[in-house]
Parts: structure tokens; sequence; C-alpha cells
């Protein structure tokens, strides 16, 4: 139902705004991050593609990154199949379009890692390159960083990307932590935005987290700056909040598979366009179960769904680029208790900081003296044991990858 709505909301948008169409020569089209190869295989079973388009479409215009191998198999095996059922052809066509890369690191090197294992592979990641997209579509990753030292899975780094993030989203940001900028669905948006260039749509499903958070200030404000126009179908789902509230968000749109609050996003690049962006919100609503989400979003069917239903608000955002819960910012006036001020400002503390902080709390505060004693004997004693341990080690193995990250014995932190 999500991924439907998606391509025909696309569909909708590139008719209106640039009297094209999916089906369309030299539309481009790009799933960053196939997984399975969901959205091009409903796109070629969505009937938008013209019959006489579709070997065009299919050999030339469809492109889809992947960066599990396995999933990347998996996916060129769906795209093949429904283009063998929906084209009705007897020879079985390869799907070329399908690339195993990781899409960040697309225009941070010339070659992946891979190249030489895999020519064929990094001849058409070049290909991709060279090619002006025009849709870029899709359900990108989620994570900002590992959930703690034990895990060892620090986030990548991509330098040119975080350099882009760094230029736009956190210059324009209000908040003092701003991790979250380099979630990997907002380096999705970054990418995105910066690979189709001057004109196109970029369509995700993605966490919902930034339409409201204060550290995505930054990321709202260039939405208004780079986009024509922006629309946001809010699926709510946030199962990290409790009681009534958590109520009130309703179902999880994917299951079990994600906590966090999802929204679909349709964004509209056009060129030479100069003025703020305008934003179109719509909220699913209150207290609906998955089945009934799910079955809303089916019966809406697109954009222009909502549009006749007269269902999304429009945004006009505050000086501090929140879109909704807006608050007075006569607030902002008081006198401050504390914090990281310049000199012309006064509060009434002198001193800020983030005070006591042992990124270990568990294990280094308890109620109990005695529990916490022992808990520290035992952090101490295995860190020790560790140590020694690895000093007796003849291999060659890292100490990453050596020690013990059971995260009932210790916190590496």
């Amino acid at each position: 139902e999500v991924v439907d709505f998606i391509i025909h909301s696309t569909e909708e948008i590139l008719k209106e705004e640039f009297t094209t169409s999916l089906s369309d020569k030299n539309v481009h089209i790009l799933d960053p991050f196939a997984g399975t190869g969901t959205f091009i295989s409903r796109i070629l079973q969505s009937k938008i593609i013209n019959k006489e388009n579709l070997a065009q479409k299919y050999k030339y215009e469809l492109h889809s990154n992947e960066i599990i191998l396995l999933a990347c198999y998996i996916a060129s095996i769906n795209i093949e199949s429904v283009y063998a059922e929906v084209s009705g052809e007897e020879k079985y066509e390869p799907f070329n379009g399908m690339v195993l890369t990781d899409t960040f690191q697309l225009y941070e090197q010339e070659k992946d890692l891979i190249a030489n294992l895999l020519p064929d592979n990094s001849q058409k990641r070049t290909k991709q390159k060279e090619k002006k997209i025009k849709v870029i579509i899709g359900n990108p990753p989620y994570s900002a960083q590992q959930k703690s030292a034990n895990d060892n899975a620090a986030n990548v780094k991509y330098s040119n990307l975080d350099e882009r993030i760094l230029q736009t989203y956190l210059s324009e940001s209000k908040a003092t932590l701003n991790n979250a900028l380099y979630d990997s669905y907002i380096r999705a948006f970054r990418w995105a935005t910066d690979r189709i260039e001057d004109e196109g749509v970029i369509a995700y499903v993605t966490n919902a987290g930034w339409i409201e958070n204060l550290s995505t200030s930054g990321f709202r404000r260039s939405l208004e700056e780079e986009f024509s126009k922006v629309y946001i179908f809010h699926l709510r789902g946030n199962q990290r909040t409790k009681g009534e509230r958590s109520r009130k968000e309703g179902g999880k749109i994917f299951g079990s598979g994600s906590r966090s609050p999802i929204a679909i996003s349709i964004l509209v690049k056009k060129k030479n366009f100069k003025e703020k962006g305008e934003i179109f919100l719509c909220d699913i609503g209150d207290y609906l179960s998955r089945e009934e989400k799910l079955t809303k979003i089916k019966n809406i069917k697109s954009i222009g769904g909502i549009k006749k239903l007269n269902l999304f608000t429009k945004i006009n955002p505050d000086i501090e680029h929140d879109w909704i819960n807006q608050t007075d910012k006569s607030f902002s006036k008081h006198t401050l208790i504390g914090g990281k001020l310049s000199k012309d400002n006064e509060s009434l503390f002198s001193k800020y900081s983030l005070g006591v902080s042992t990124n270990c709390d568990s294990w280094l505060y308890n109620s109990s003296k005695q529990k916490l004693r022992n808990n520290i004997n035992k952090l101490v004693n295995f860190y020790n044991s560790e140590v020694d341990r690895y000093r007796n080690y003849a291999g060659n193995m890292s100490i990453e990858k050596f020690v013990d990250t059971n995260p009932s014995k210790i916190s590496w932190h």
C-alpha cells in the first residue's frame, strides 16, 4: 500500500509539475536502497509504463542499488520475474539496472572495493553515475549511530556527503546535539537532493522524527529552500511514547520492523526556483491500527486523493523552522538559567556543563552501596581479565574483534 501510494503520487507530480510521466523516454528512475526490489517491481506492475515503452524503460532507464549481496540477487530475480510476467516475452531478460554498491560511496571514490572482483558491476556503477536521474524513490535505512560502544558498529564516514550536510542541514540547525543529522535516512535525503541536480522528484518512506525534532530544524529549513513543493503524509506509529500518547499514535506501519513514527515524503525540485517552497502536511489520524492505516492509504491511493478530500494542511514554518507544535517565542526572551552563551547574553548561572557523565550509568550508579561495590568490582575484574587474555593471545585478530562485548559483563564506553 505504501509503495503503491508513493509510485502513483510520483506519477501525478511528474504530470502536474513537469508535464511528463514515469513511462516517458529519458525519465530515469533510481531506487538507491533496493532491498528486495519492491519499488521497481511495483512500478513495472503498476501499468503506468506504456507497453510500447516497457522494454526501453526496463533495459535502460530503471536503476537500483543494494549493498547486501544476497538482497541484491533477490531483488534482481524479483524484478526480472515481474518483467517476464508483464511483458509476456518468452526469452528471459536479465535486469542490468541492478548495482551491488553502497549508494553513499558512489561519489566518494571513483572505484569501489569490489571493482576488481566484479568488473561488470563496476561498469554498471559508472554508467549509472553518468545518467541524468529524474526520480529517486525508495525506503532508506535508518540508523544514526551505534547504540553503545559494545556494538563495535560505529557509523561509516562519508567525507563528501557529510560535508554537504555540514554546509546545509547543520549550518541552519539551532540544536546543540546534531548526531541525528547523520542518520542514514537524513543522509539519503541529502544524497538524493544533490543527485537529481536542478530538477526532479524525491519520494521516500522514512522515519518521521525529523518533522518535529529540534535537532532537525536545519534540515526542515533546507527543504523549504531547496524544493518548490514538499508533501508529507504522516503515518504516525511512534511506539517510543507511552500511555494515551502511544494509543493515539496507533499501529506501526512496518509491524515489528520499526518503533519509530513513519512518514511518506514527496519532494519537488524545480529549475531556477528561488522562492521558499510550499509545505503540505496530512496526518493520517489518531487511534488507527496498522490494518486501518494501510486500508486508508490504499483507499486514498495518492497525493491526488488527499487533495480531493481536502486533507492537506499548508504549513507556515515559524522563525525557529518548527512546522507543528509551534510555540510562543516570547519565552526565549526570558533570562536563561544556564546555557552555552555568547558574551552578550546573561544567565543566572555562569557555569554550564553536561555534568557527571559516565556513559555506563547502569554499572556506576546504584541505590545499594553493596550492589554498587559488586558491580564495579565485576567491571574492573572483567576488564583486567580481558587485558591479560589479550597479552597472552598469539594470533593477529584486531582488539575490536577479540574482546568480549557481552553487556552483562562490561560496558565499553
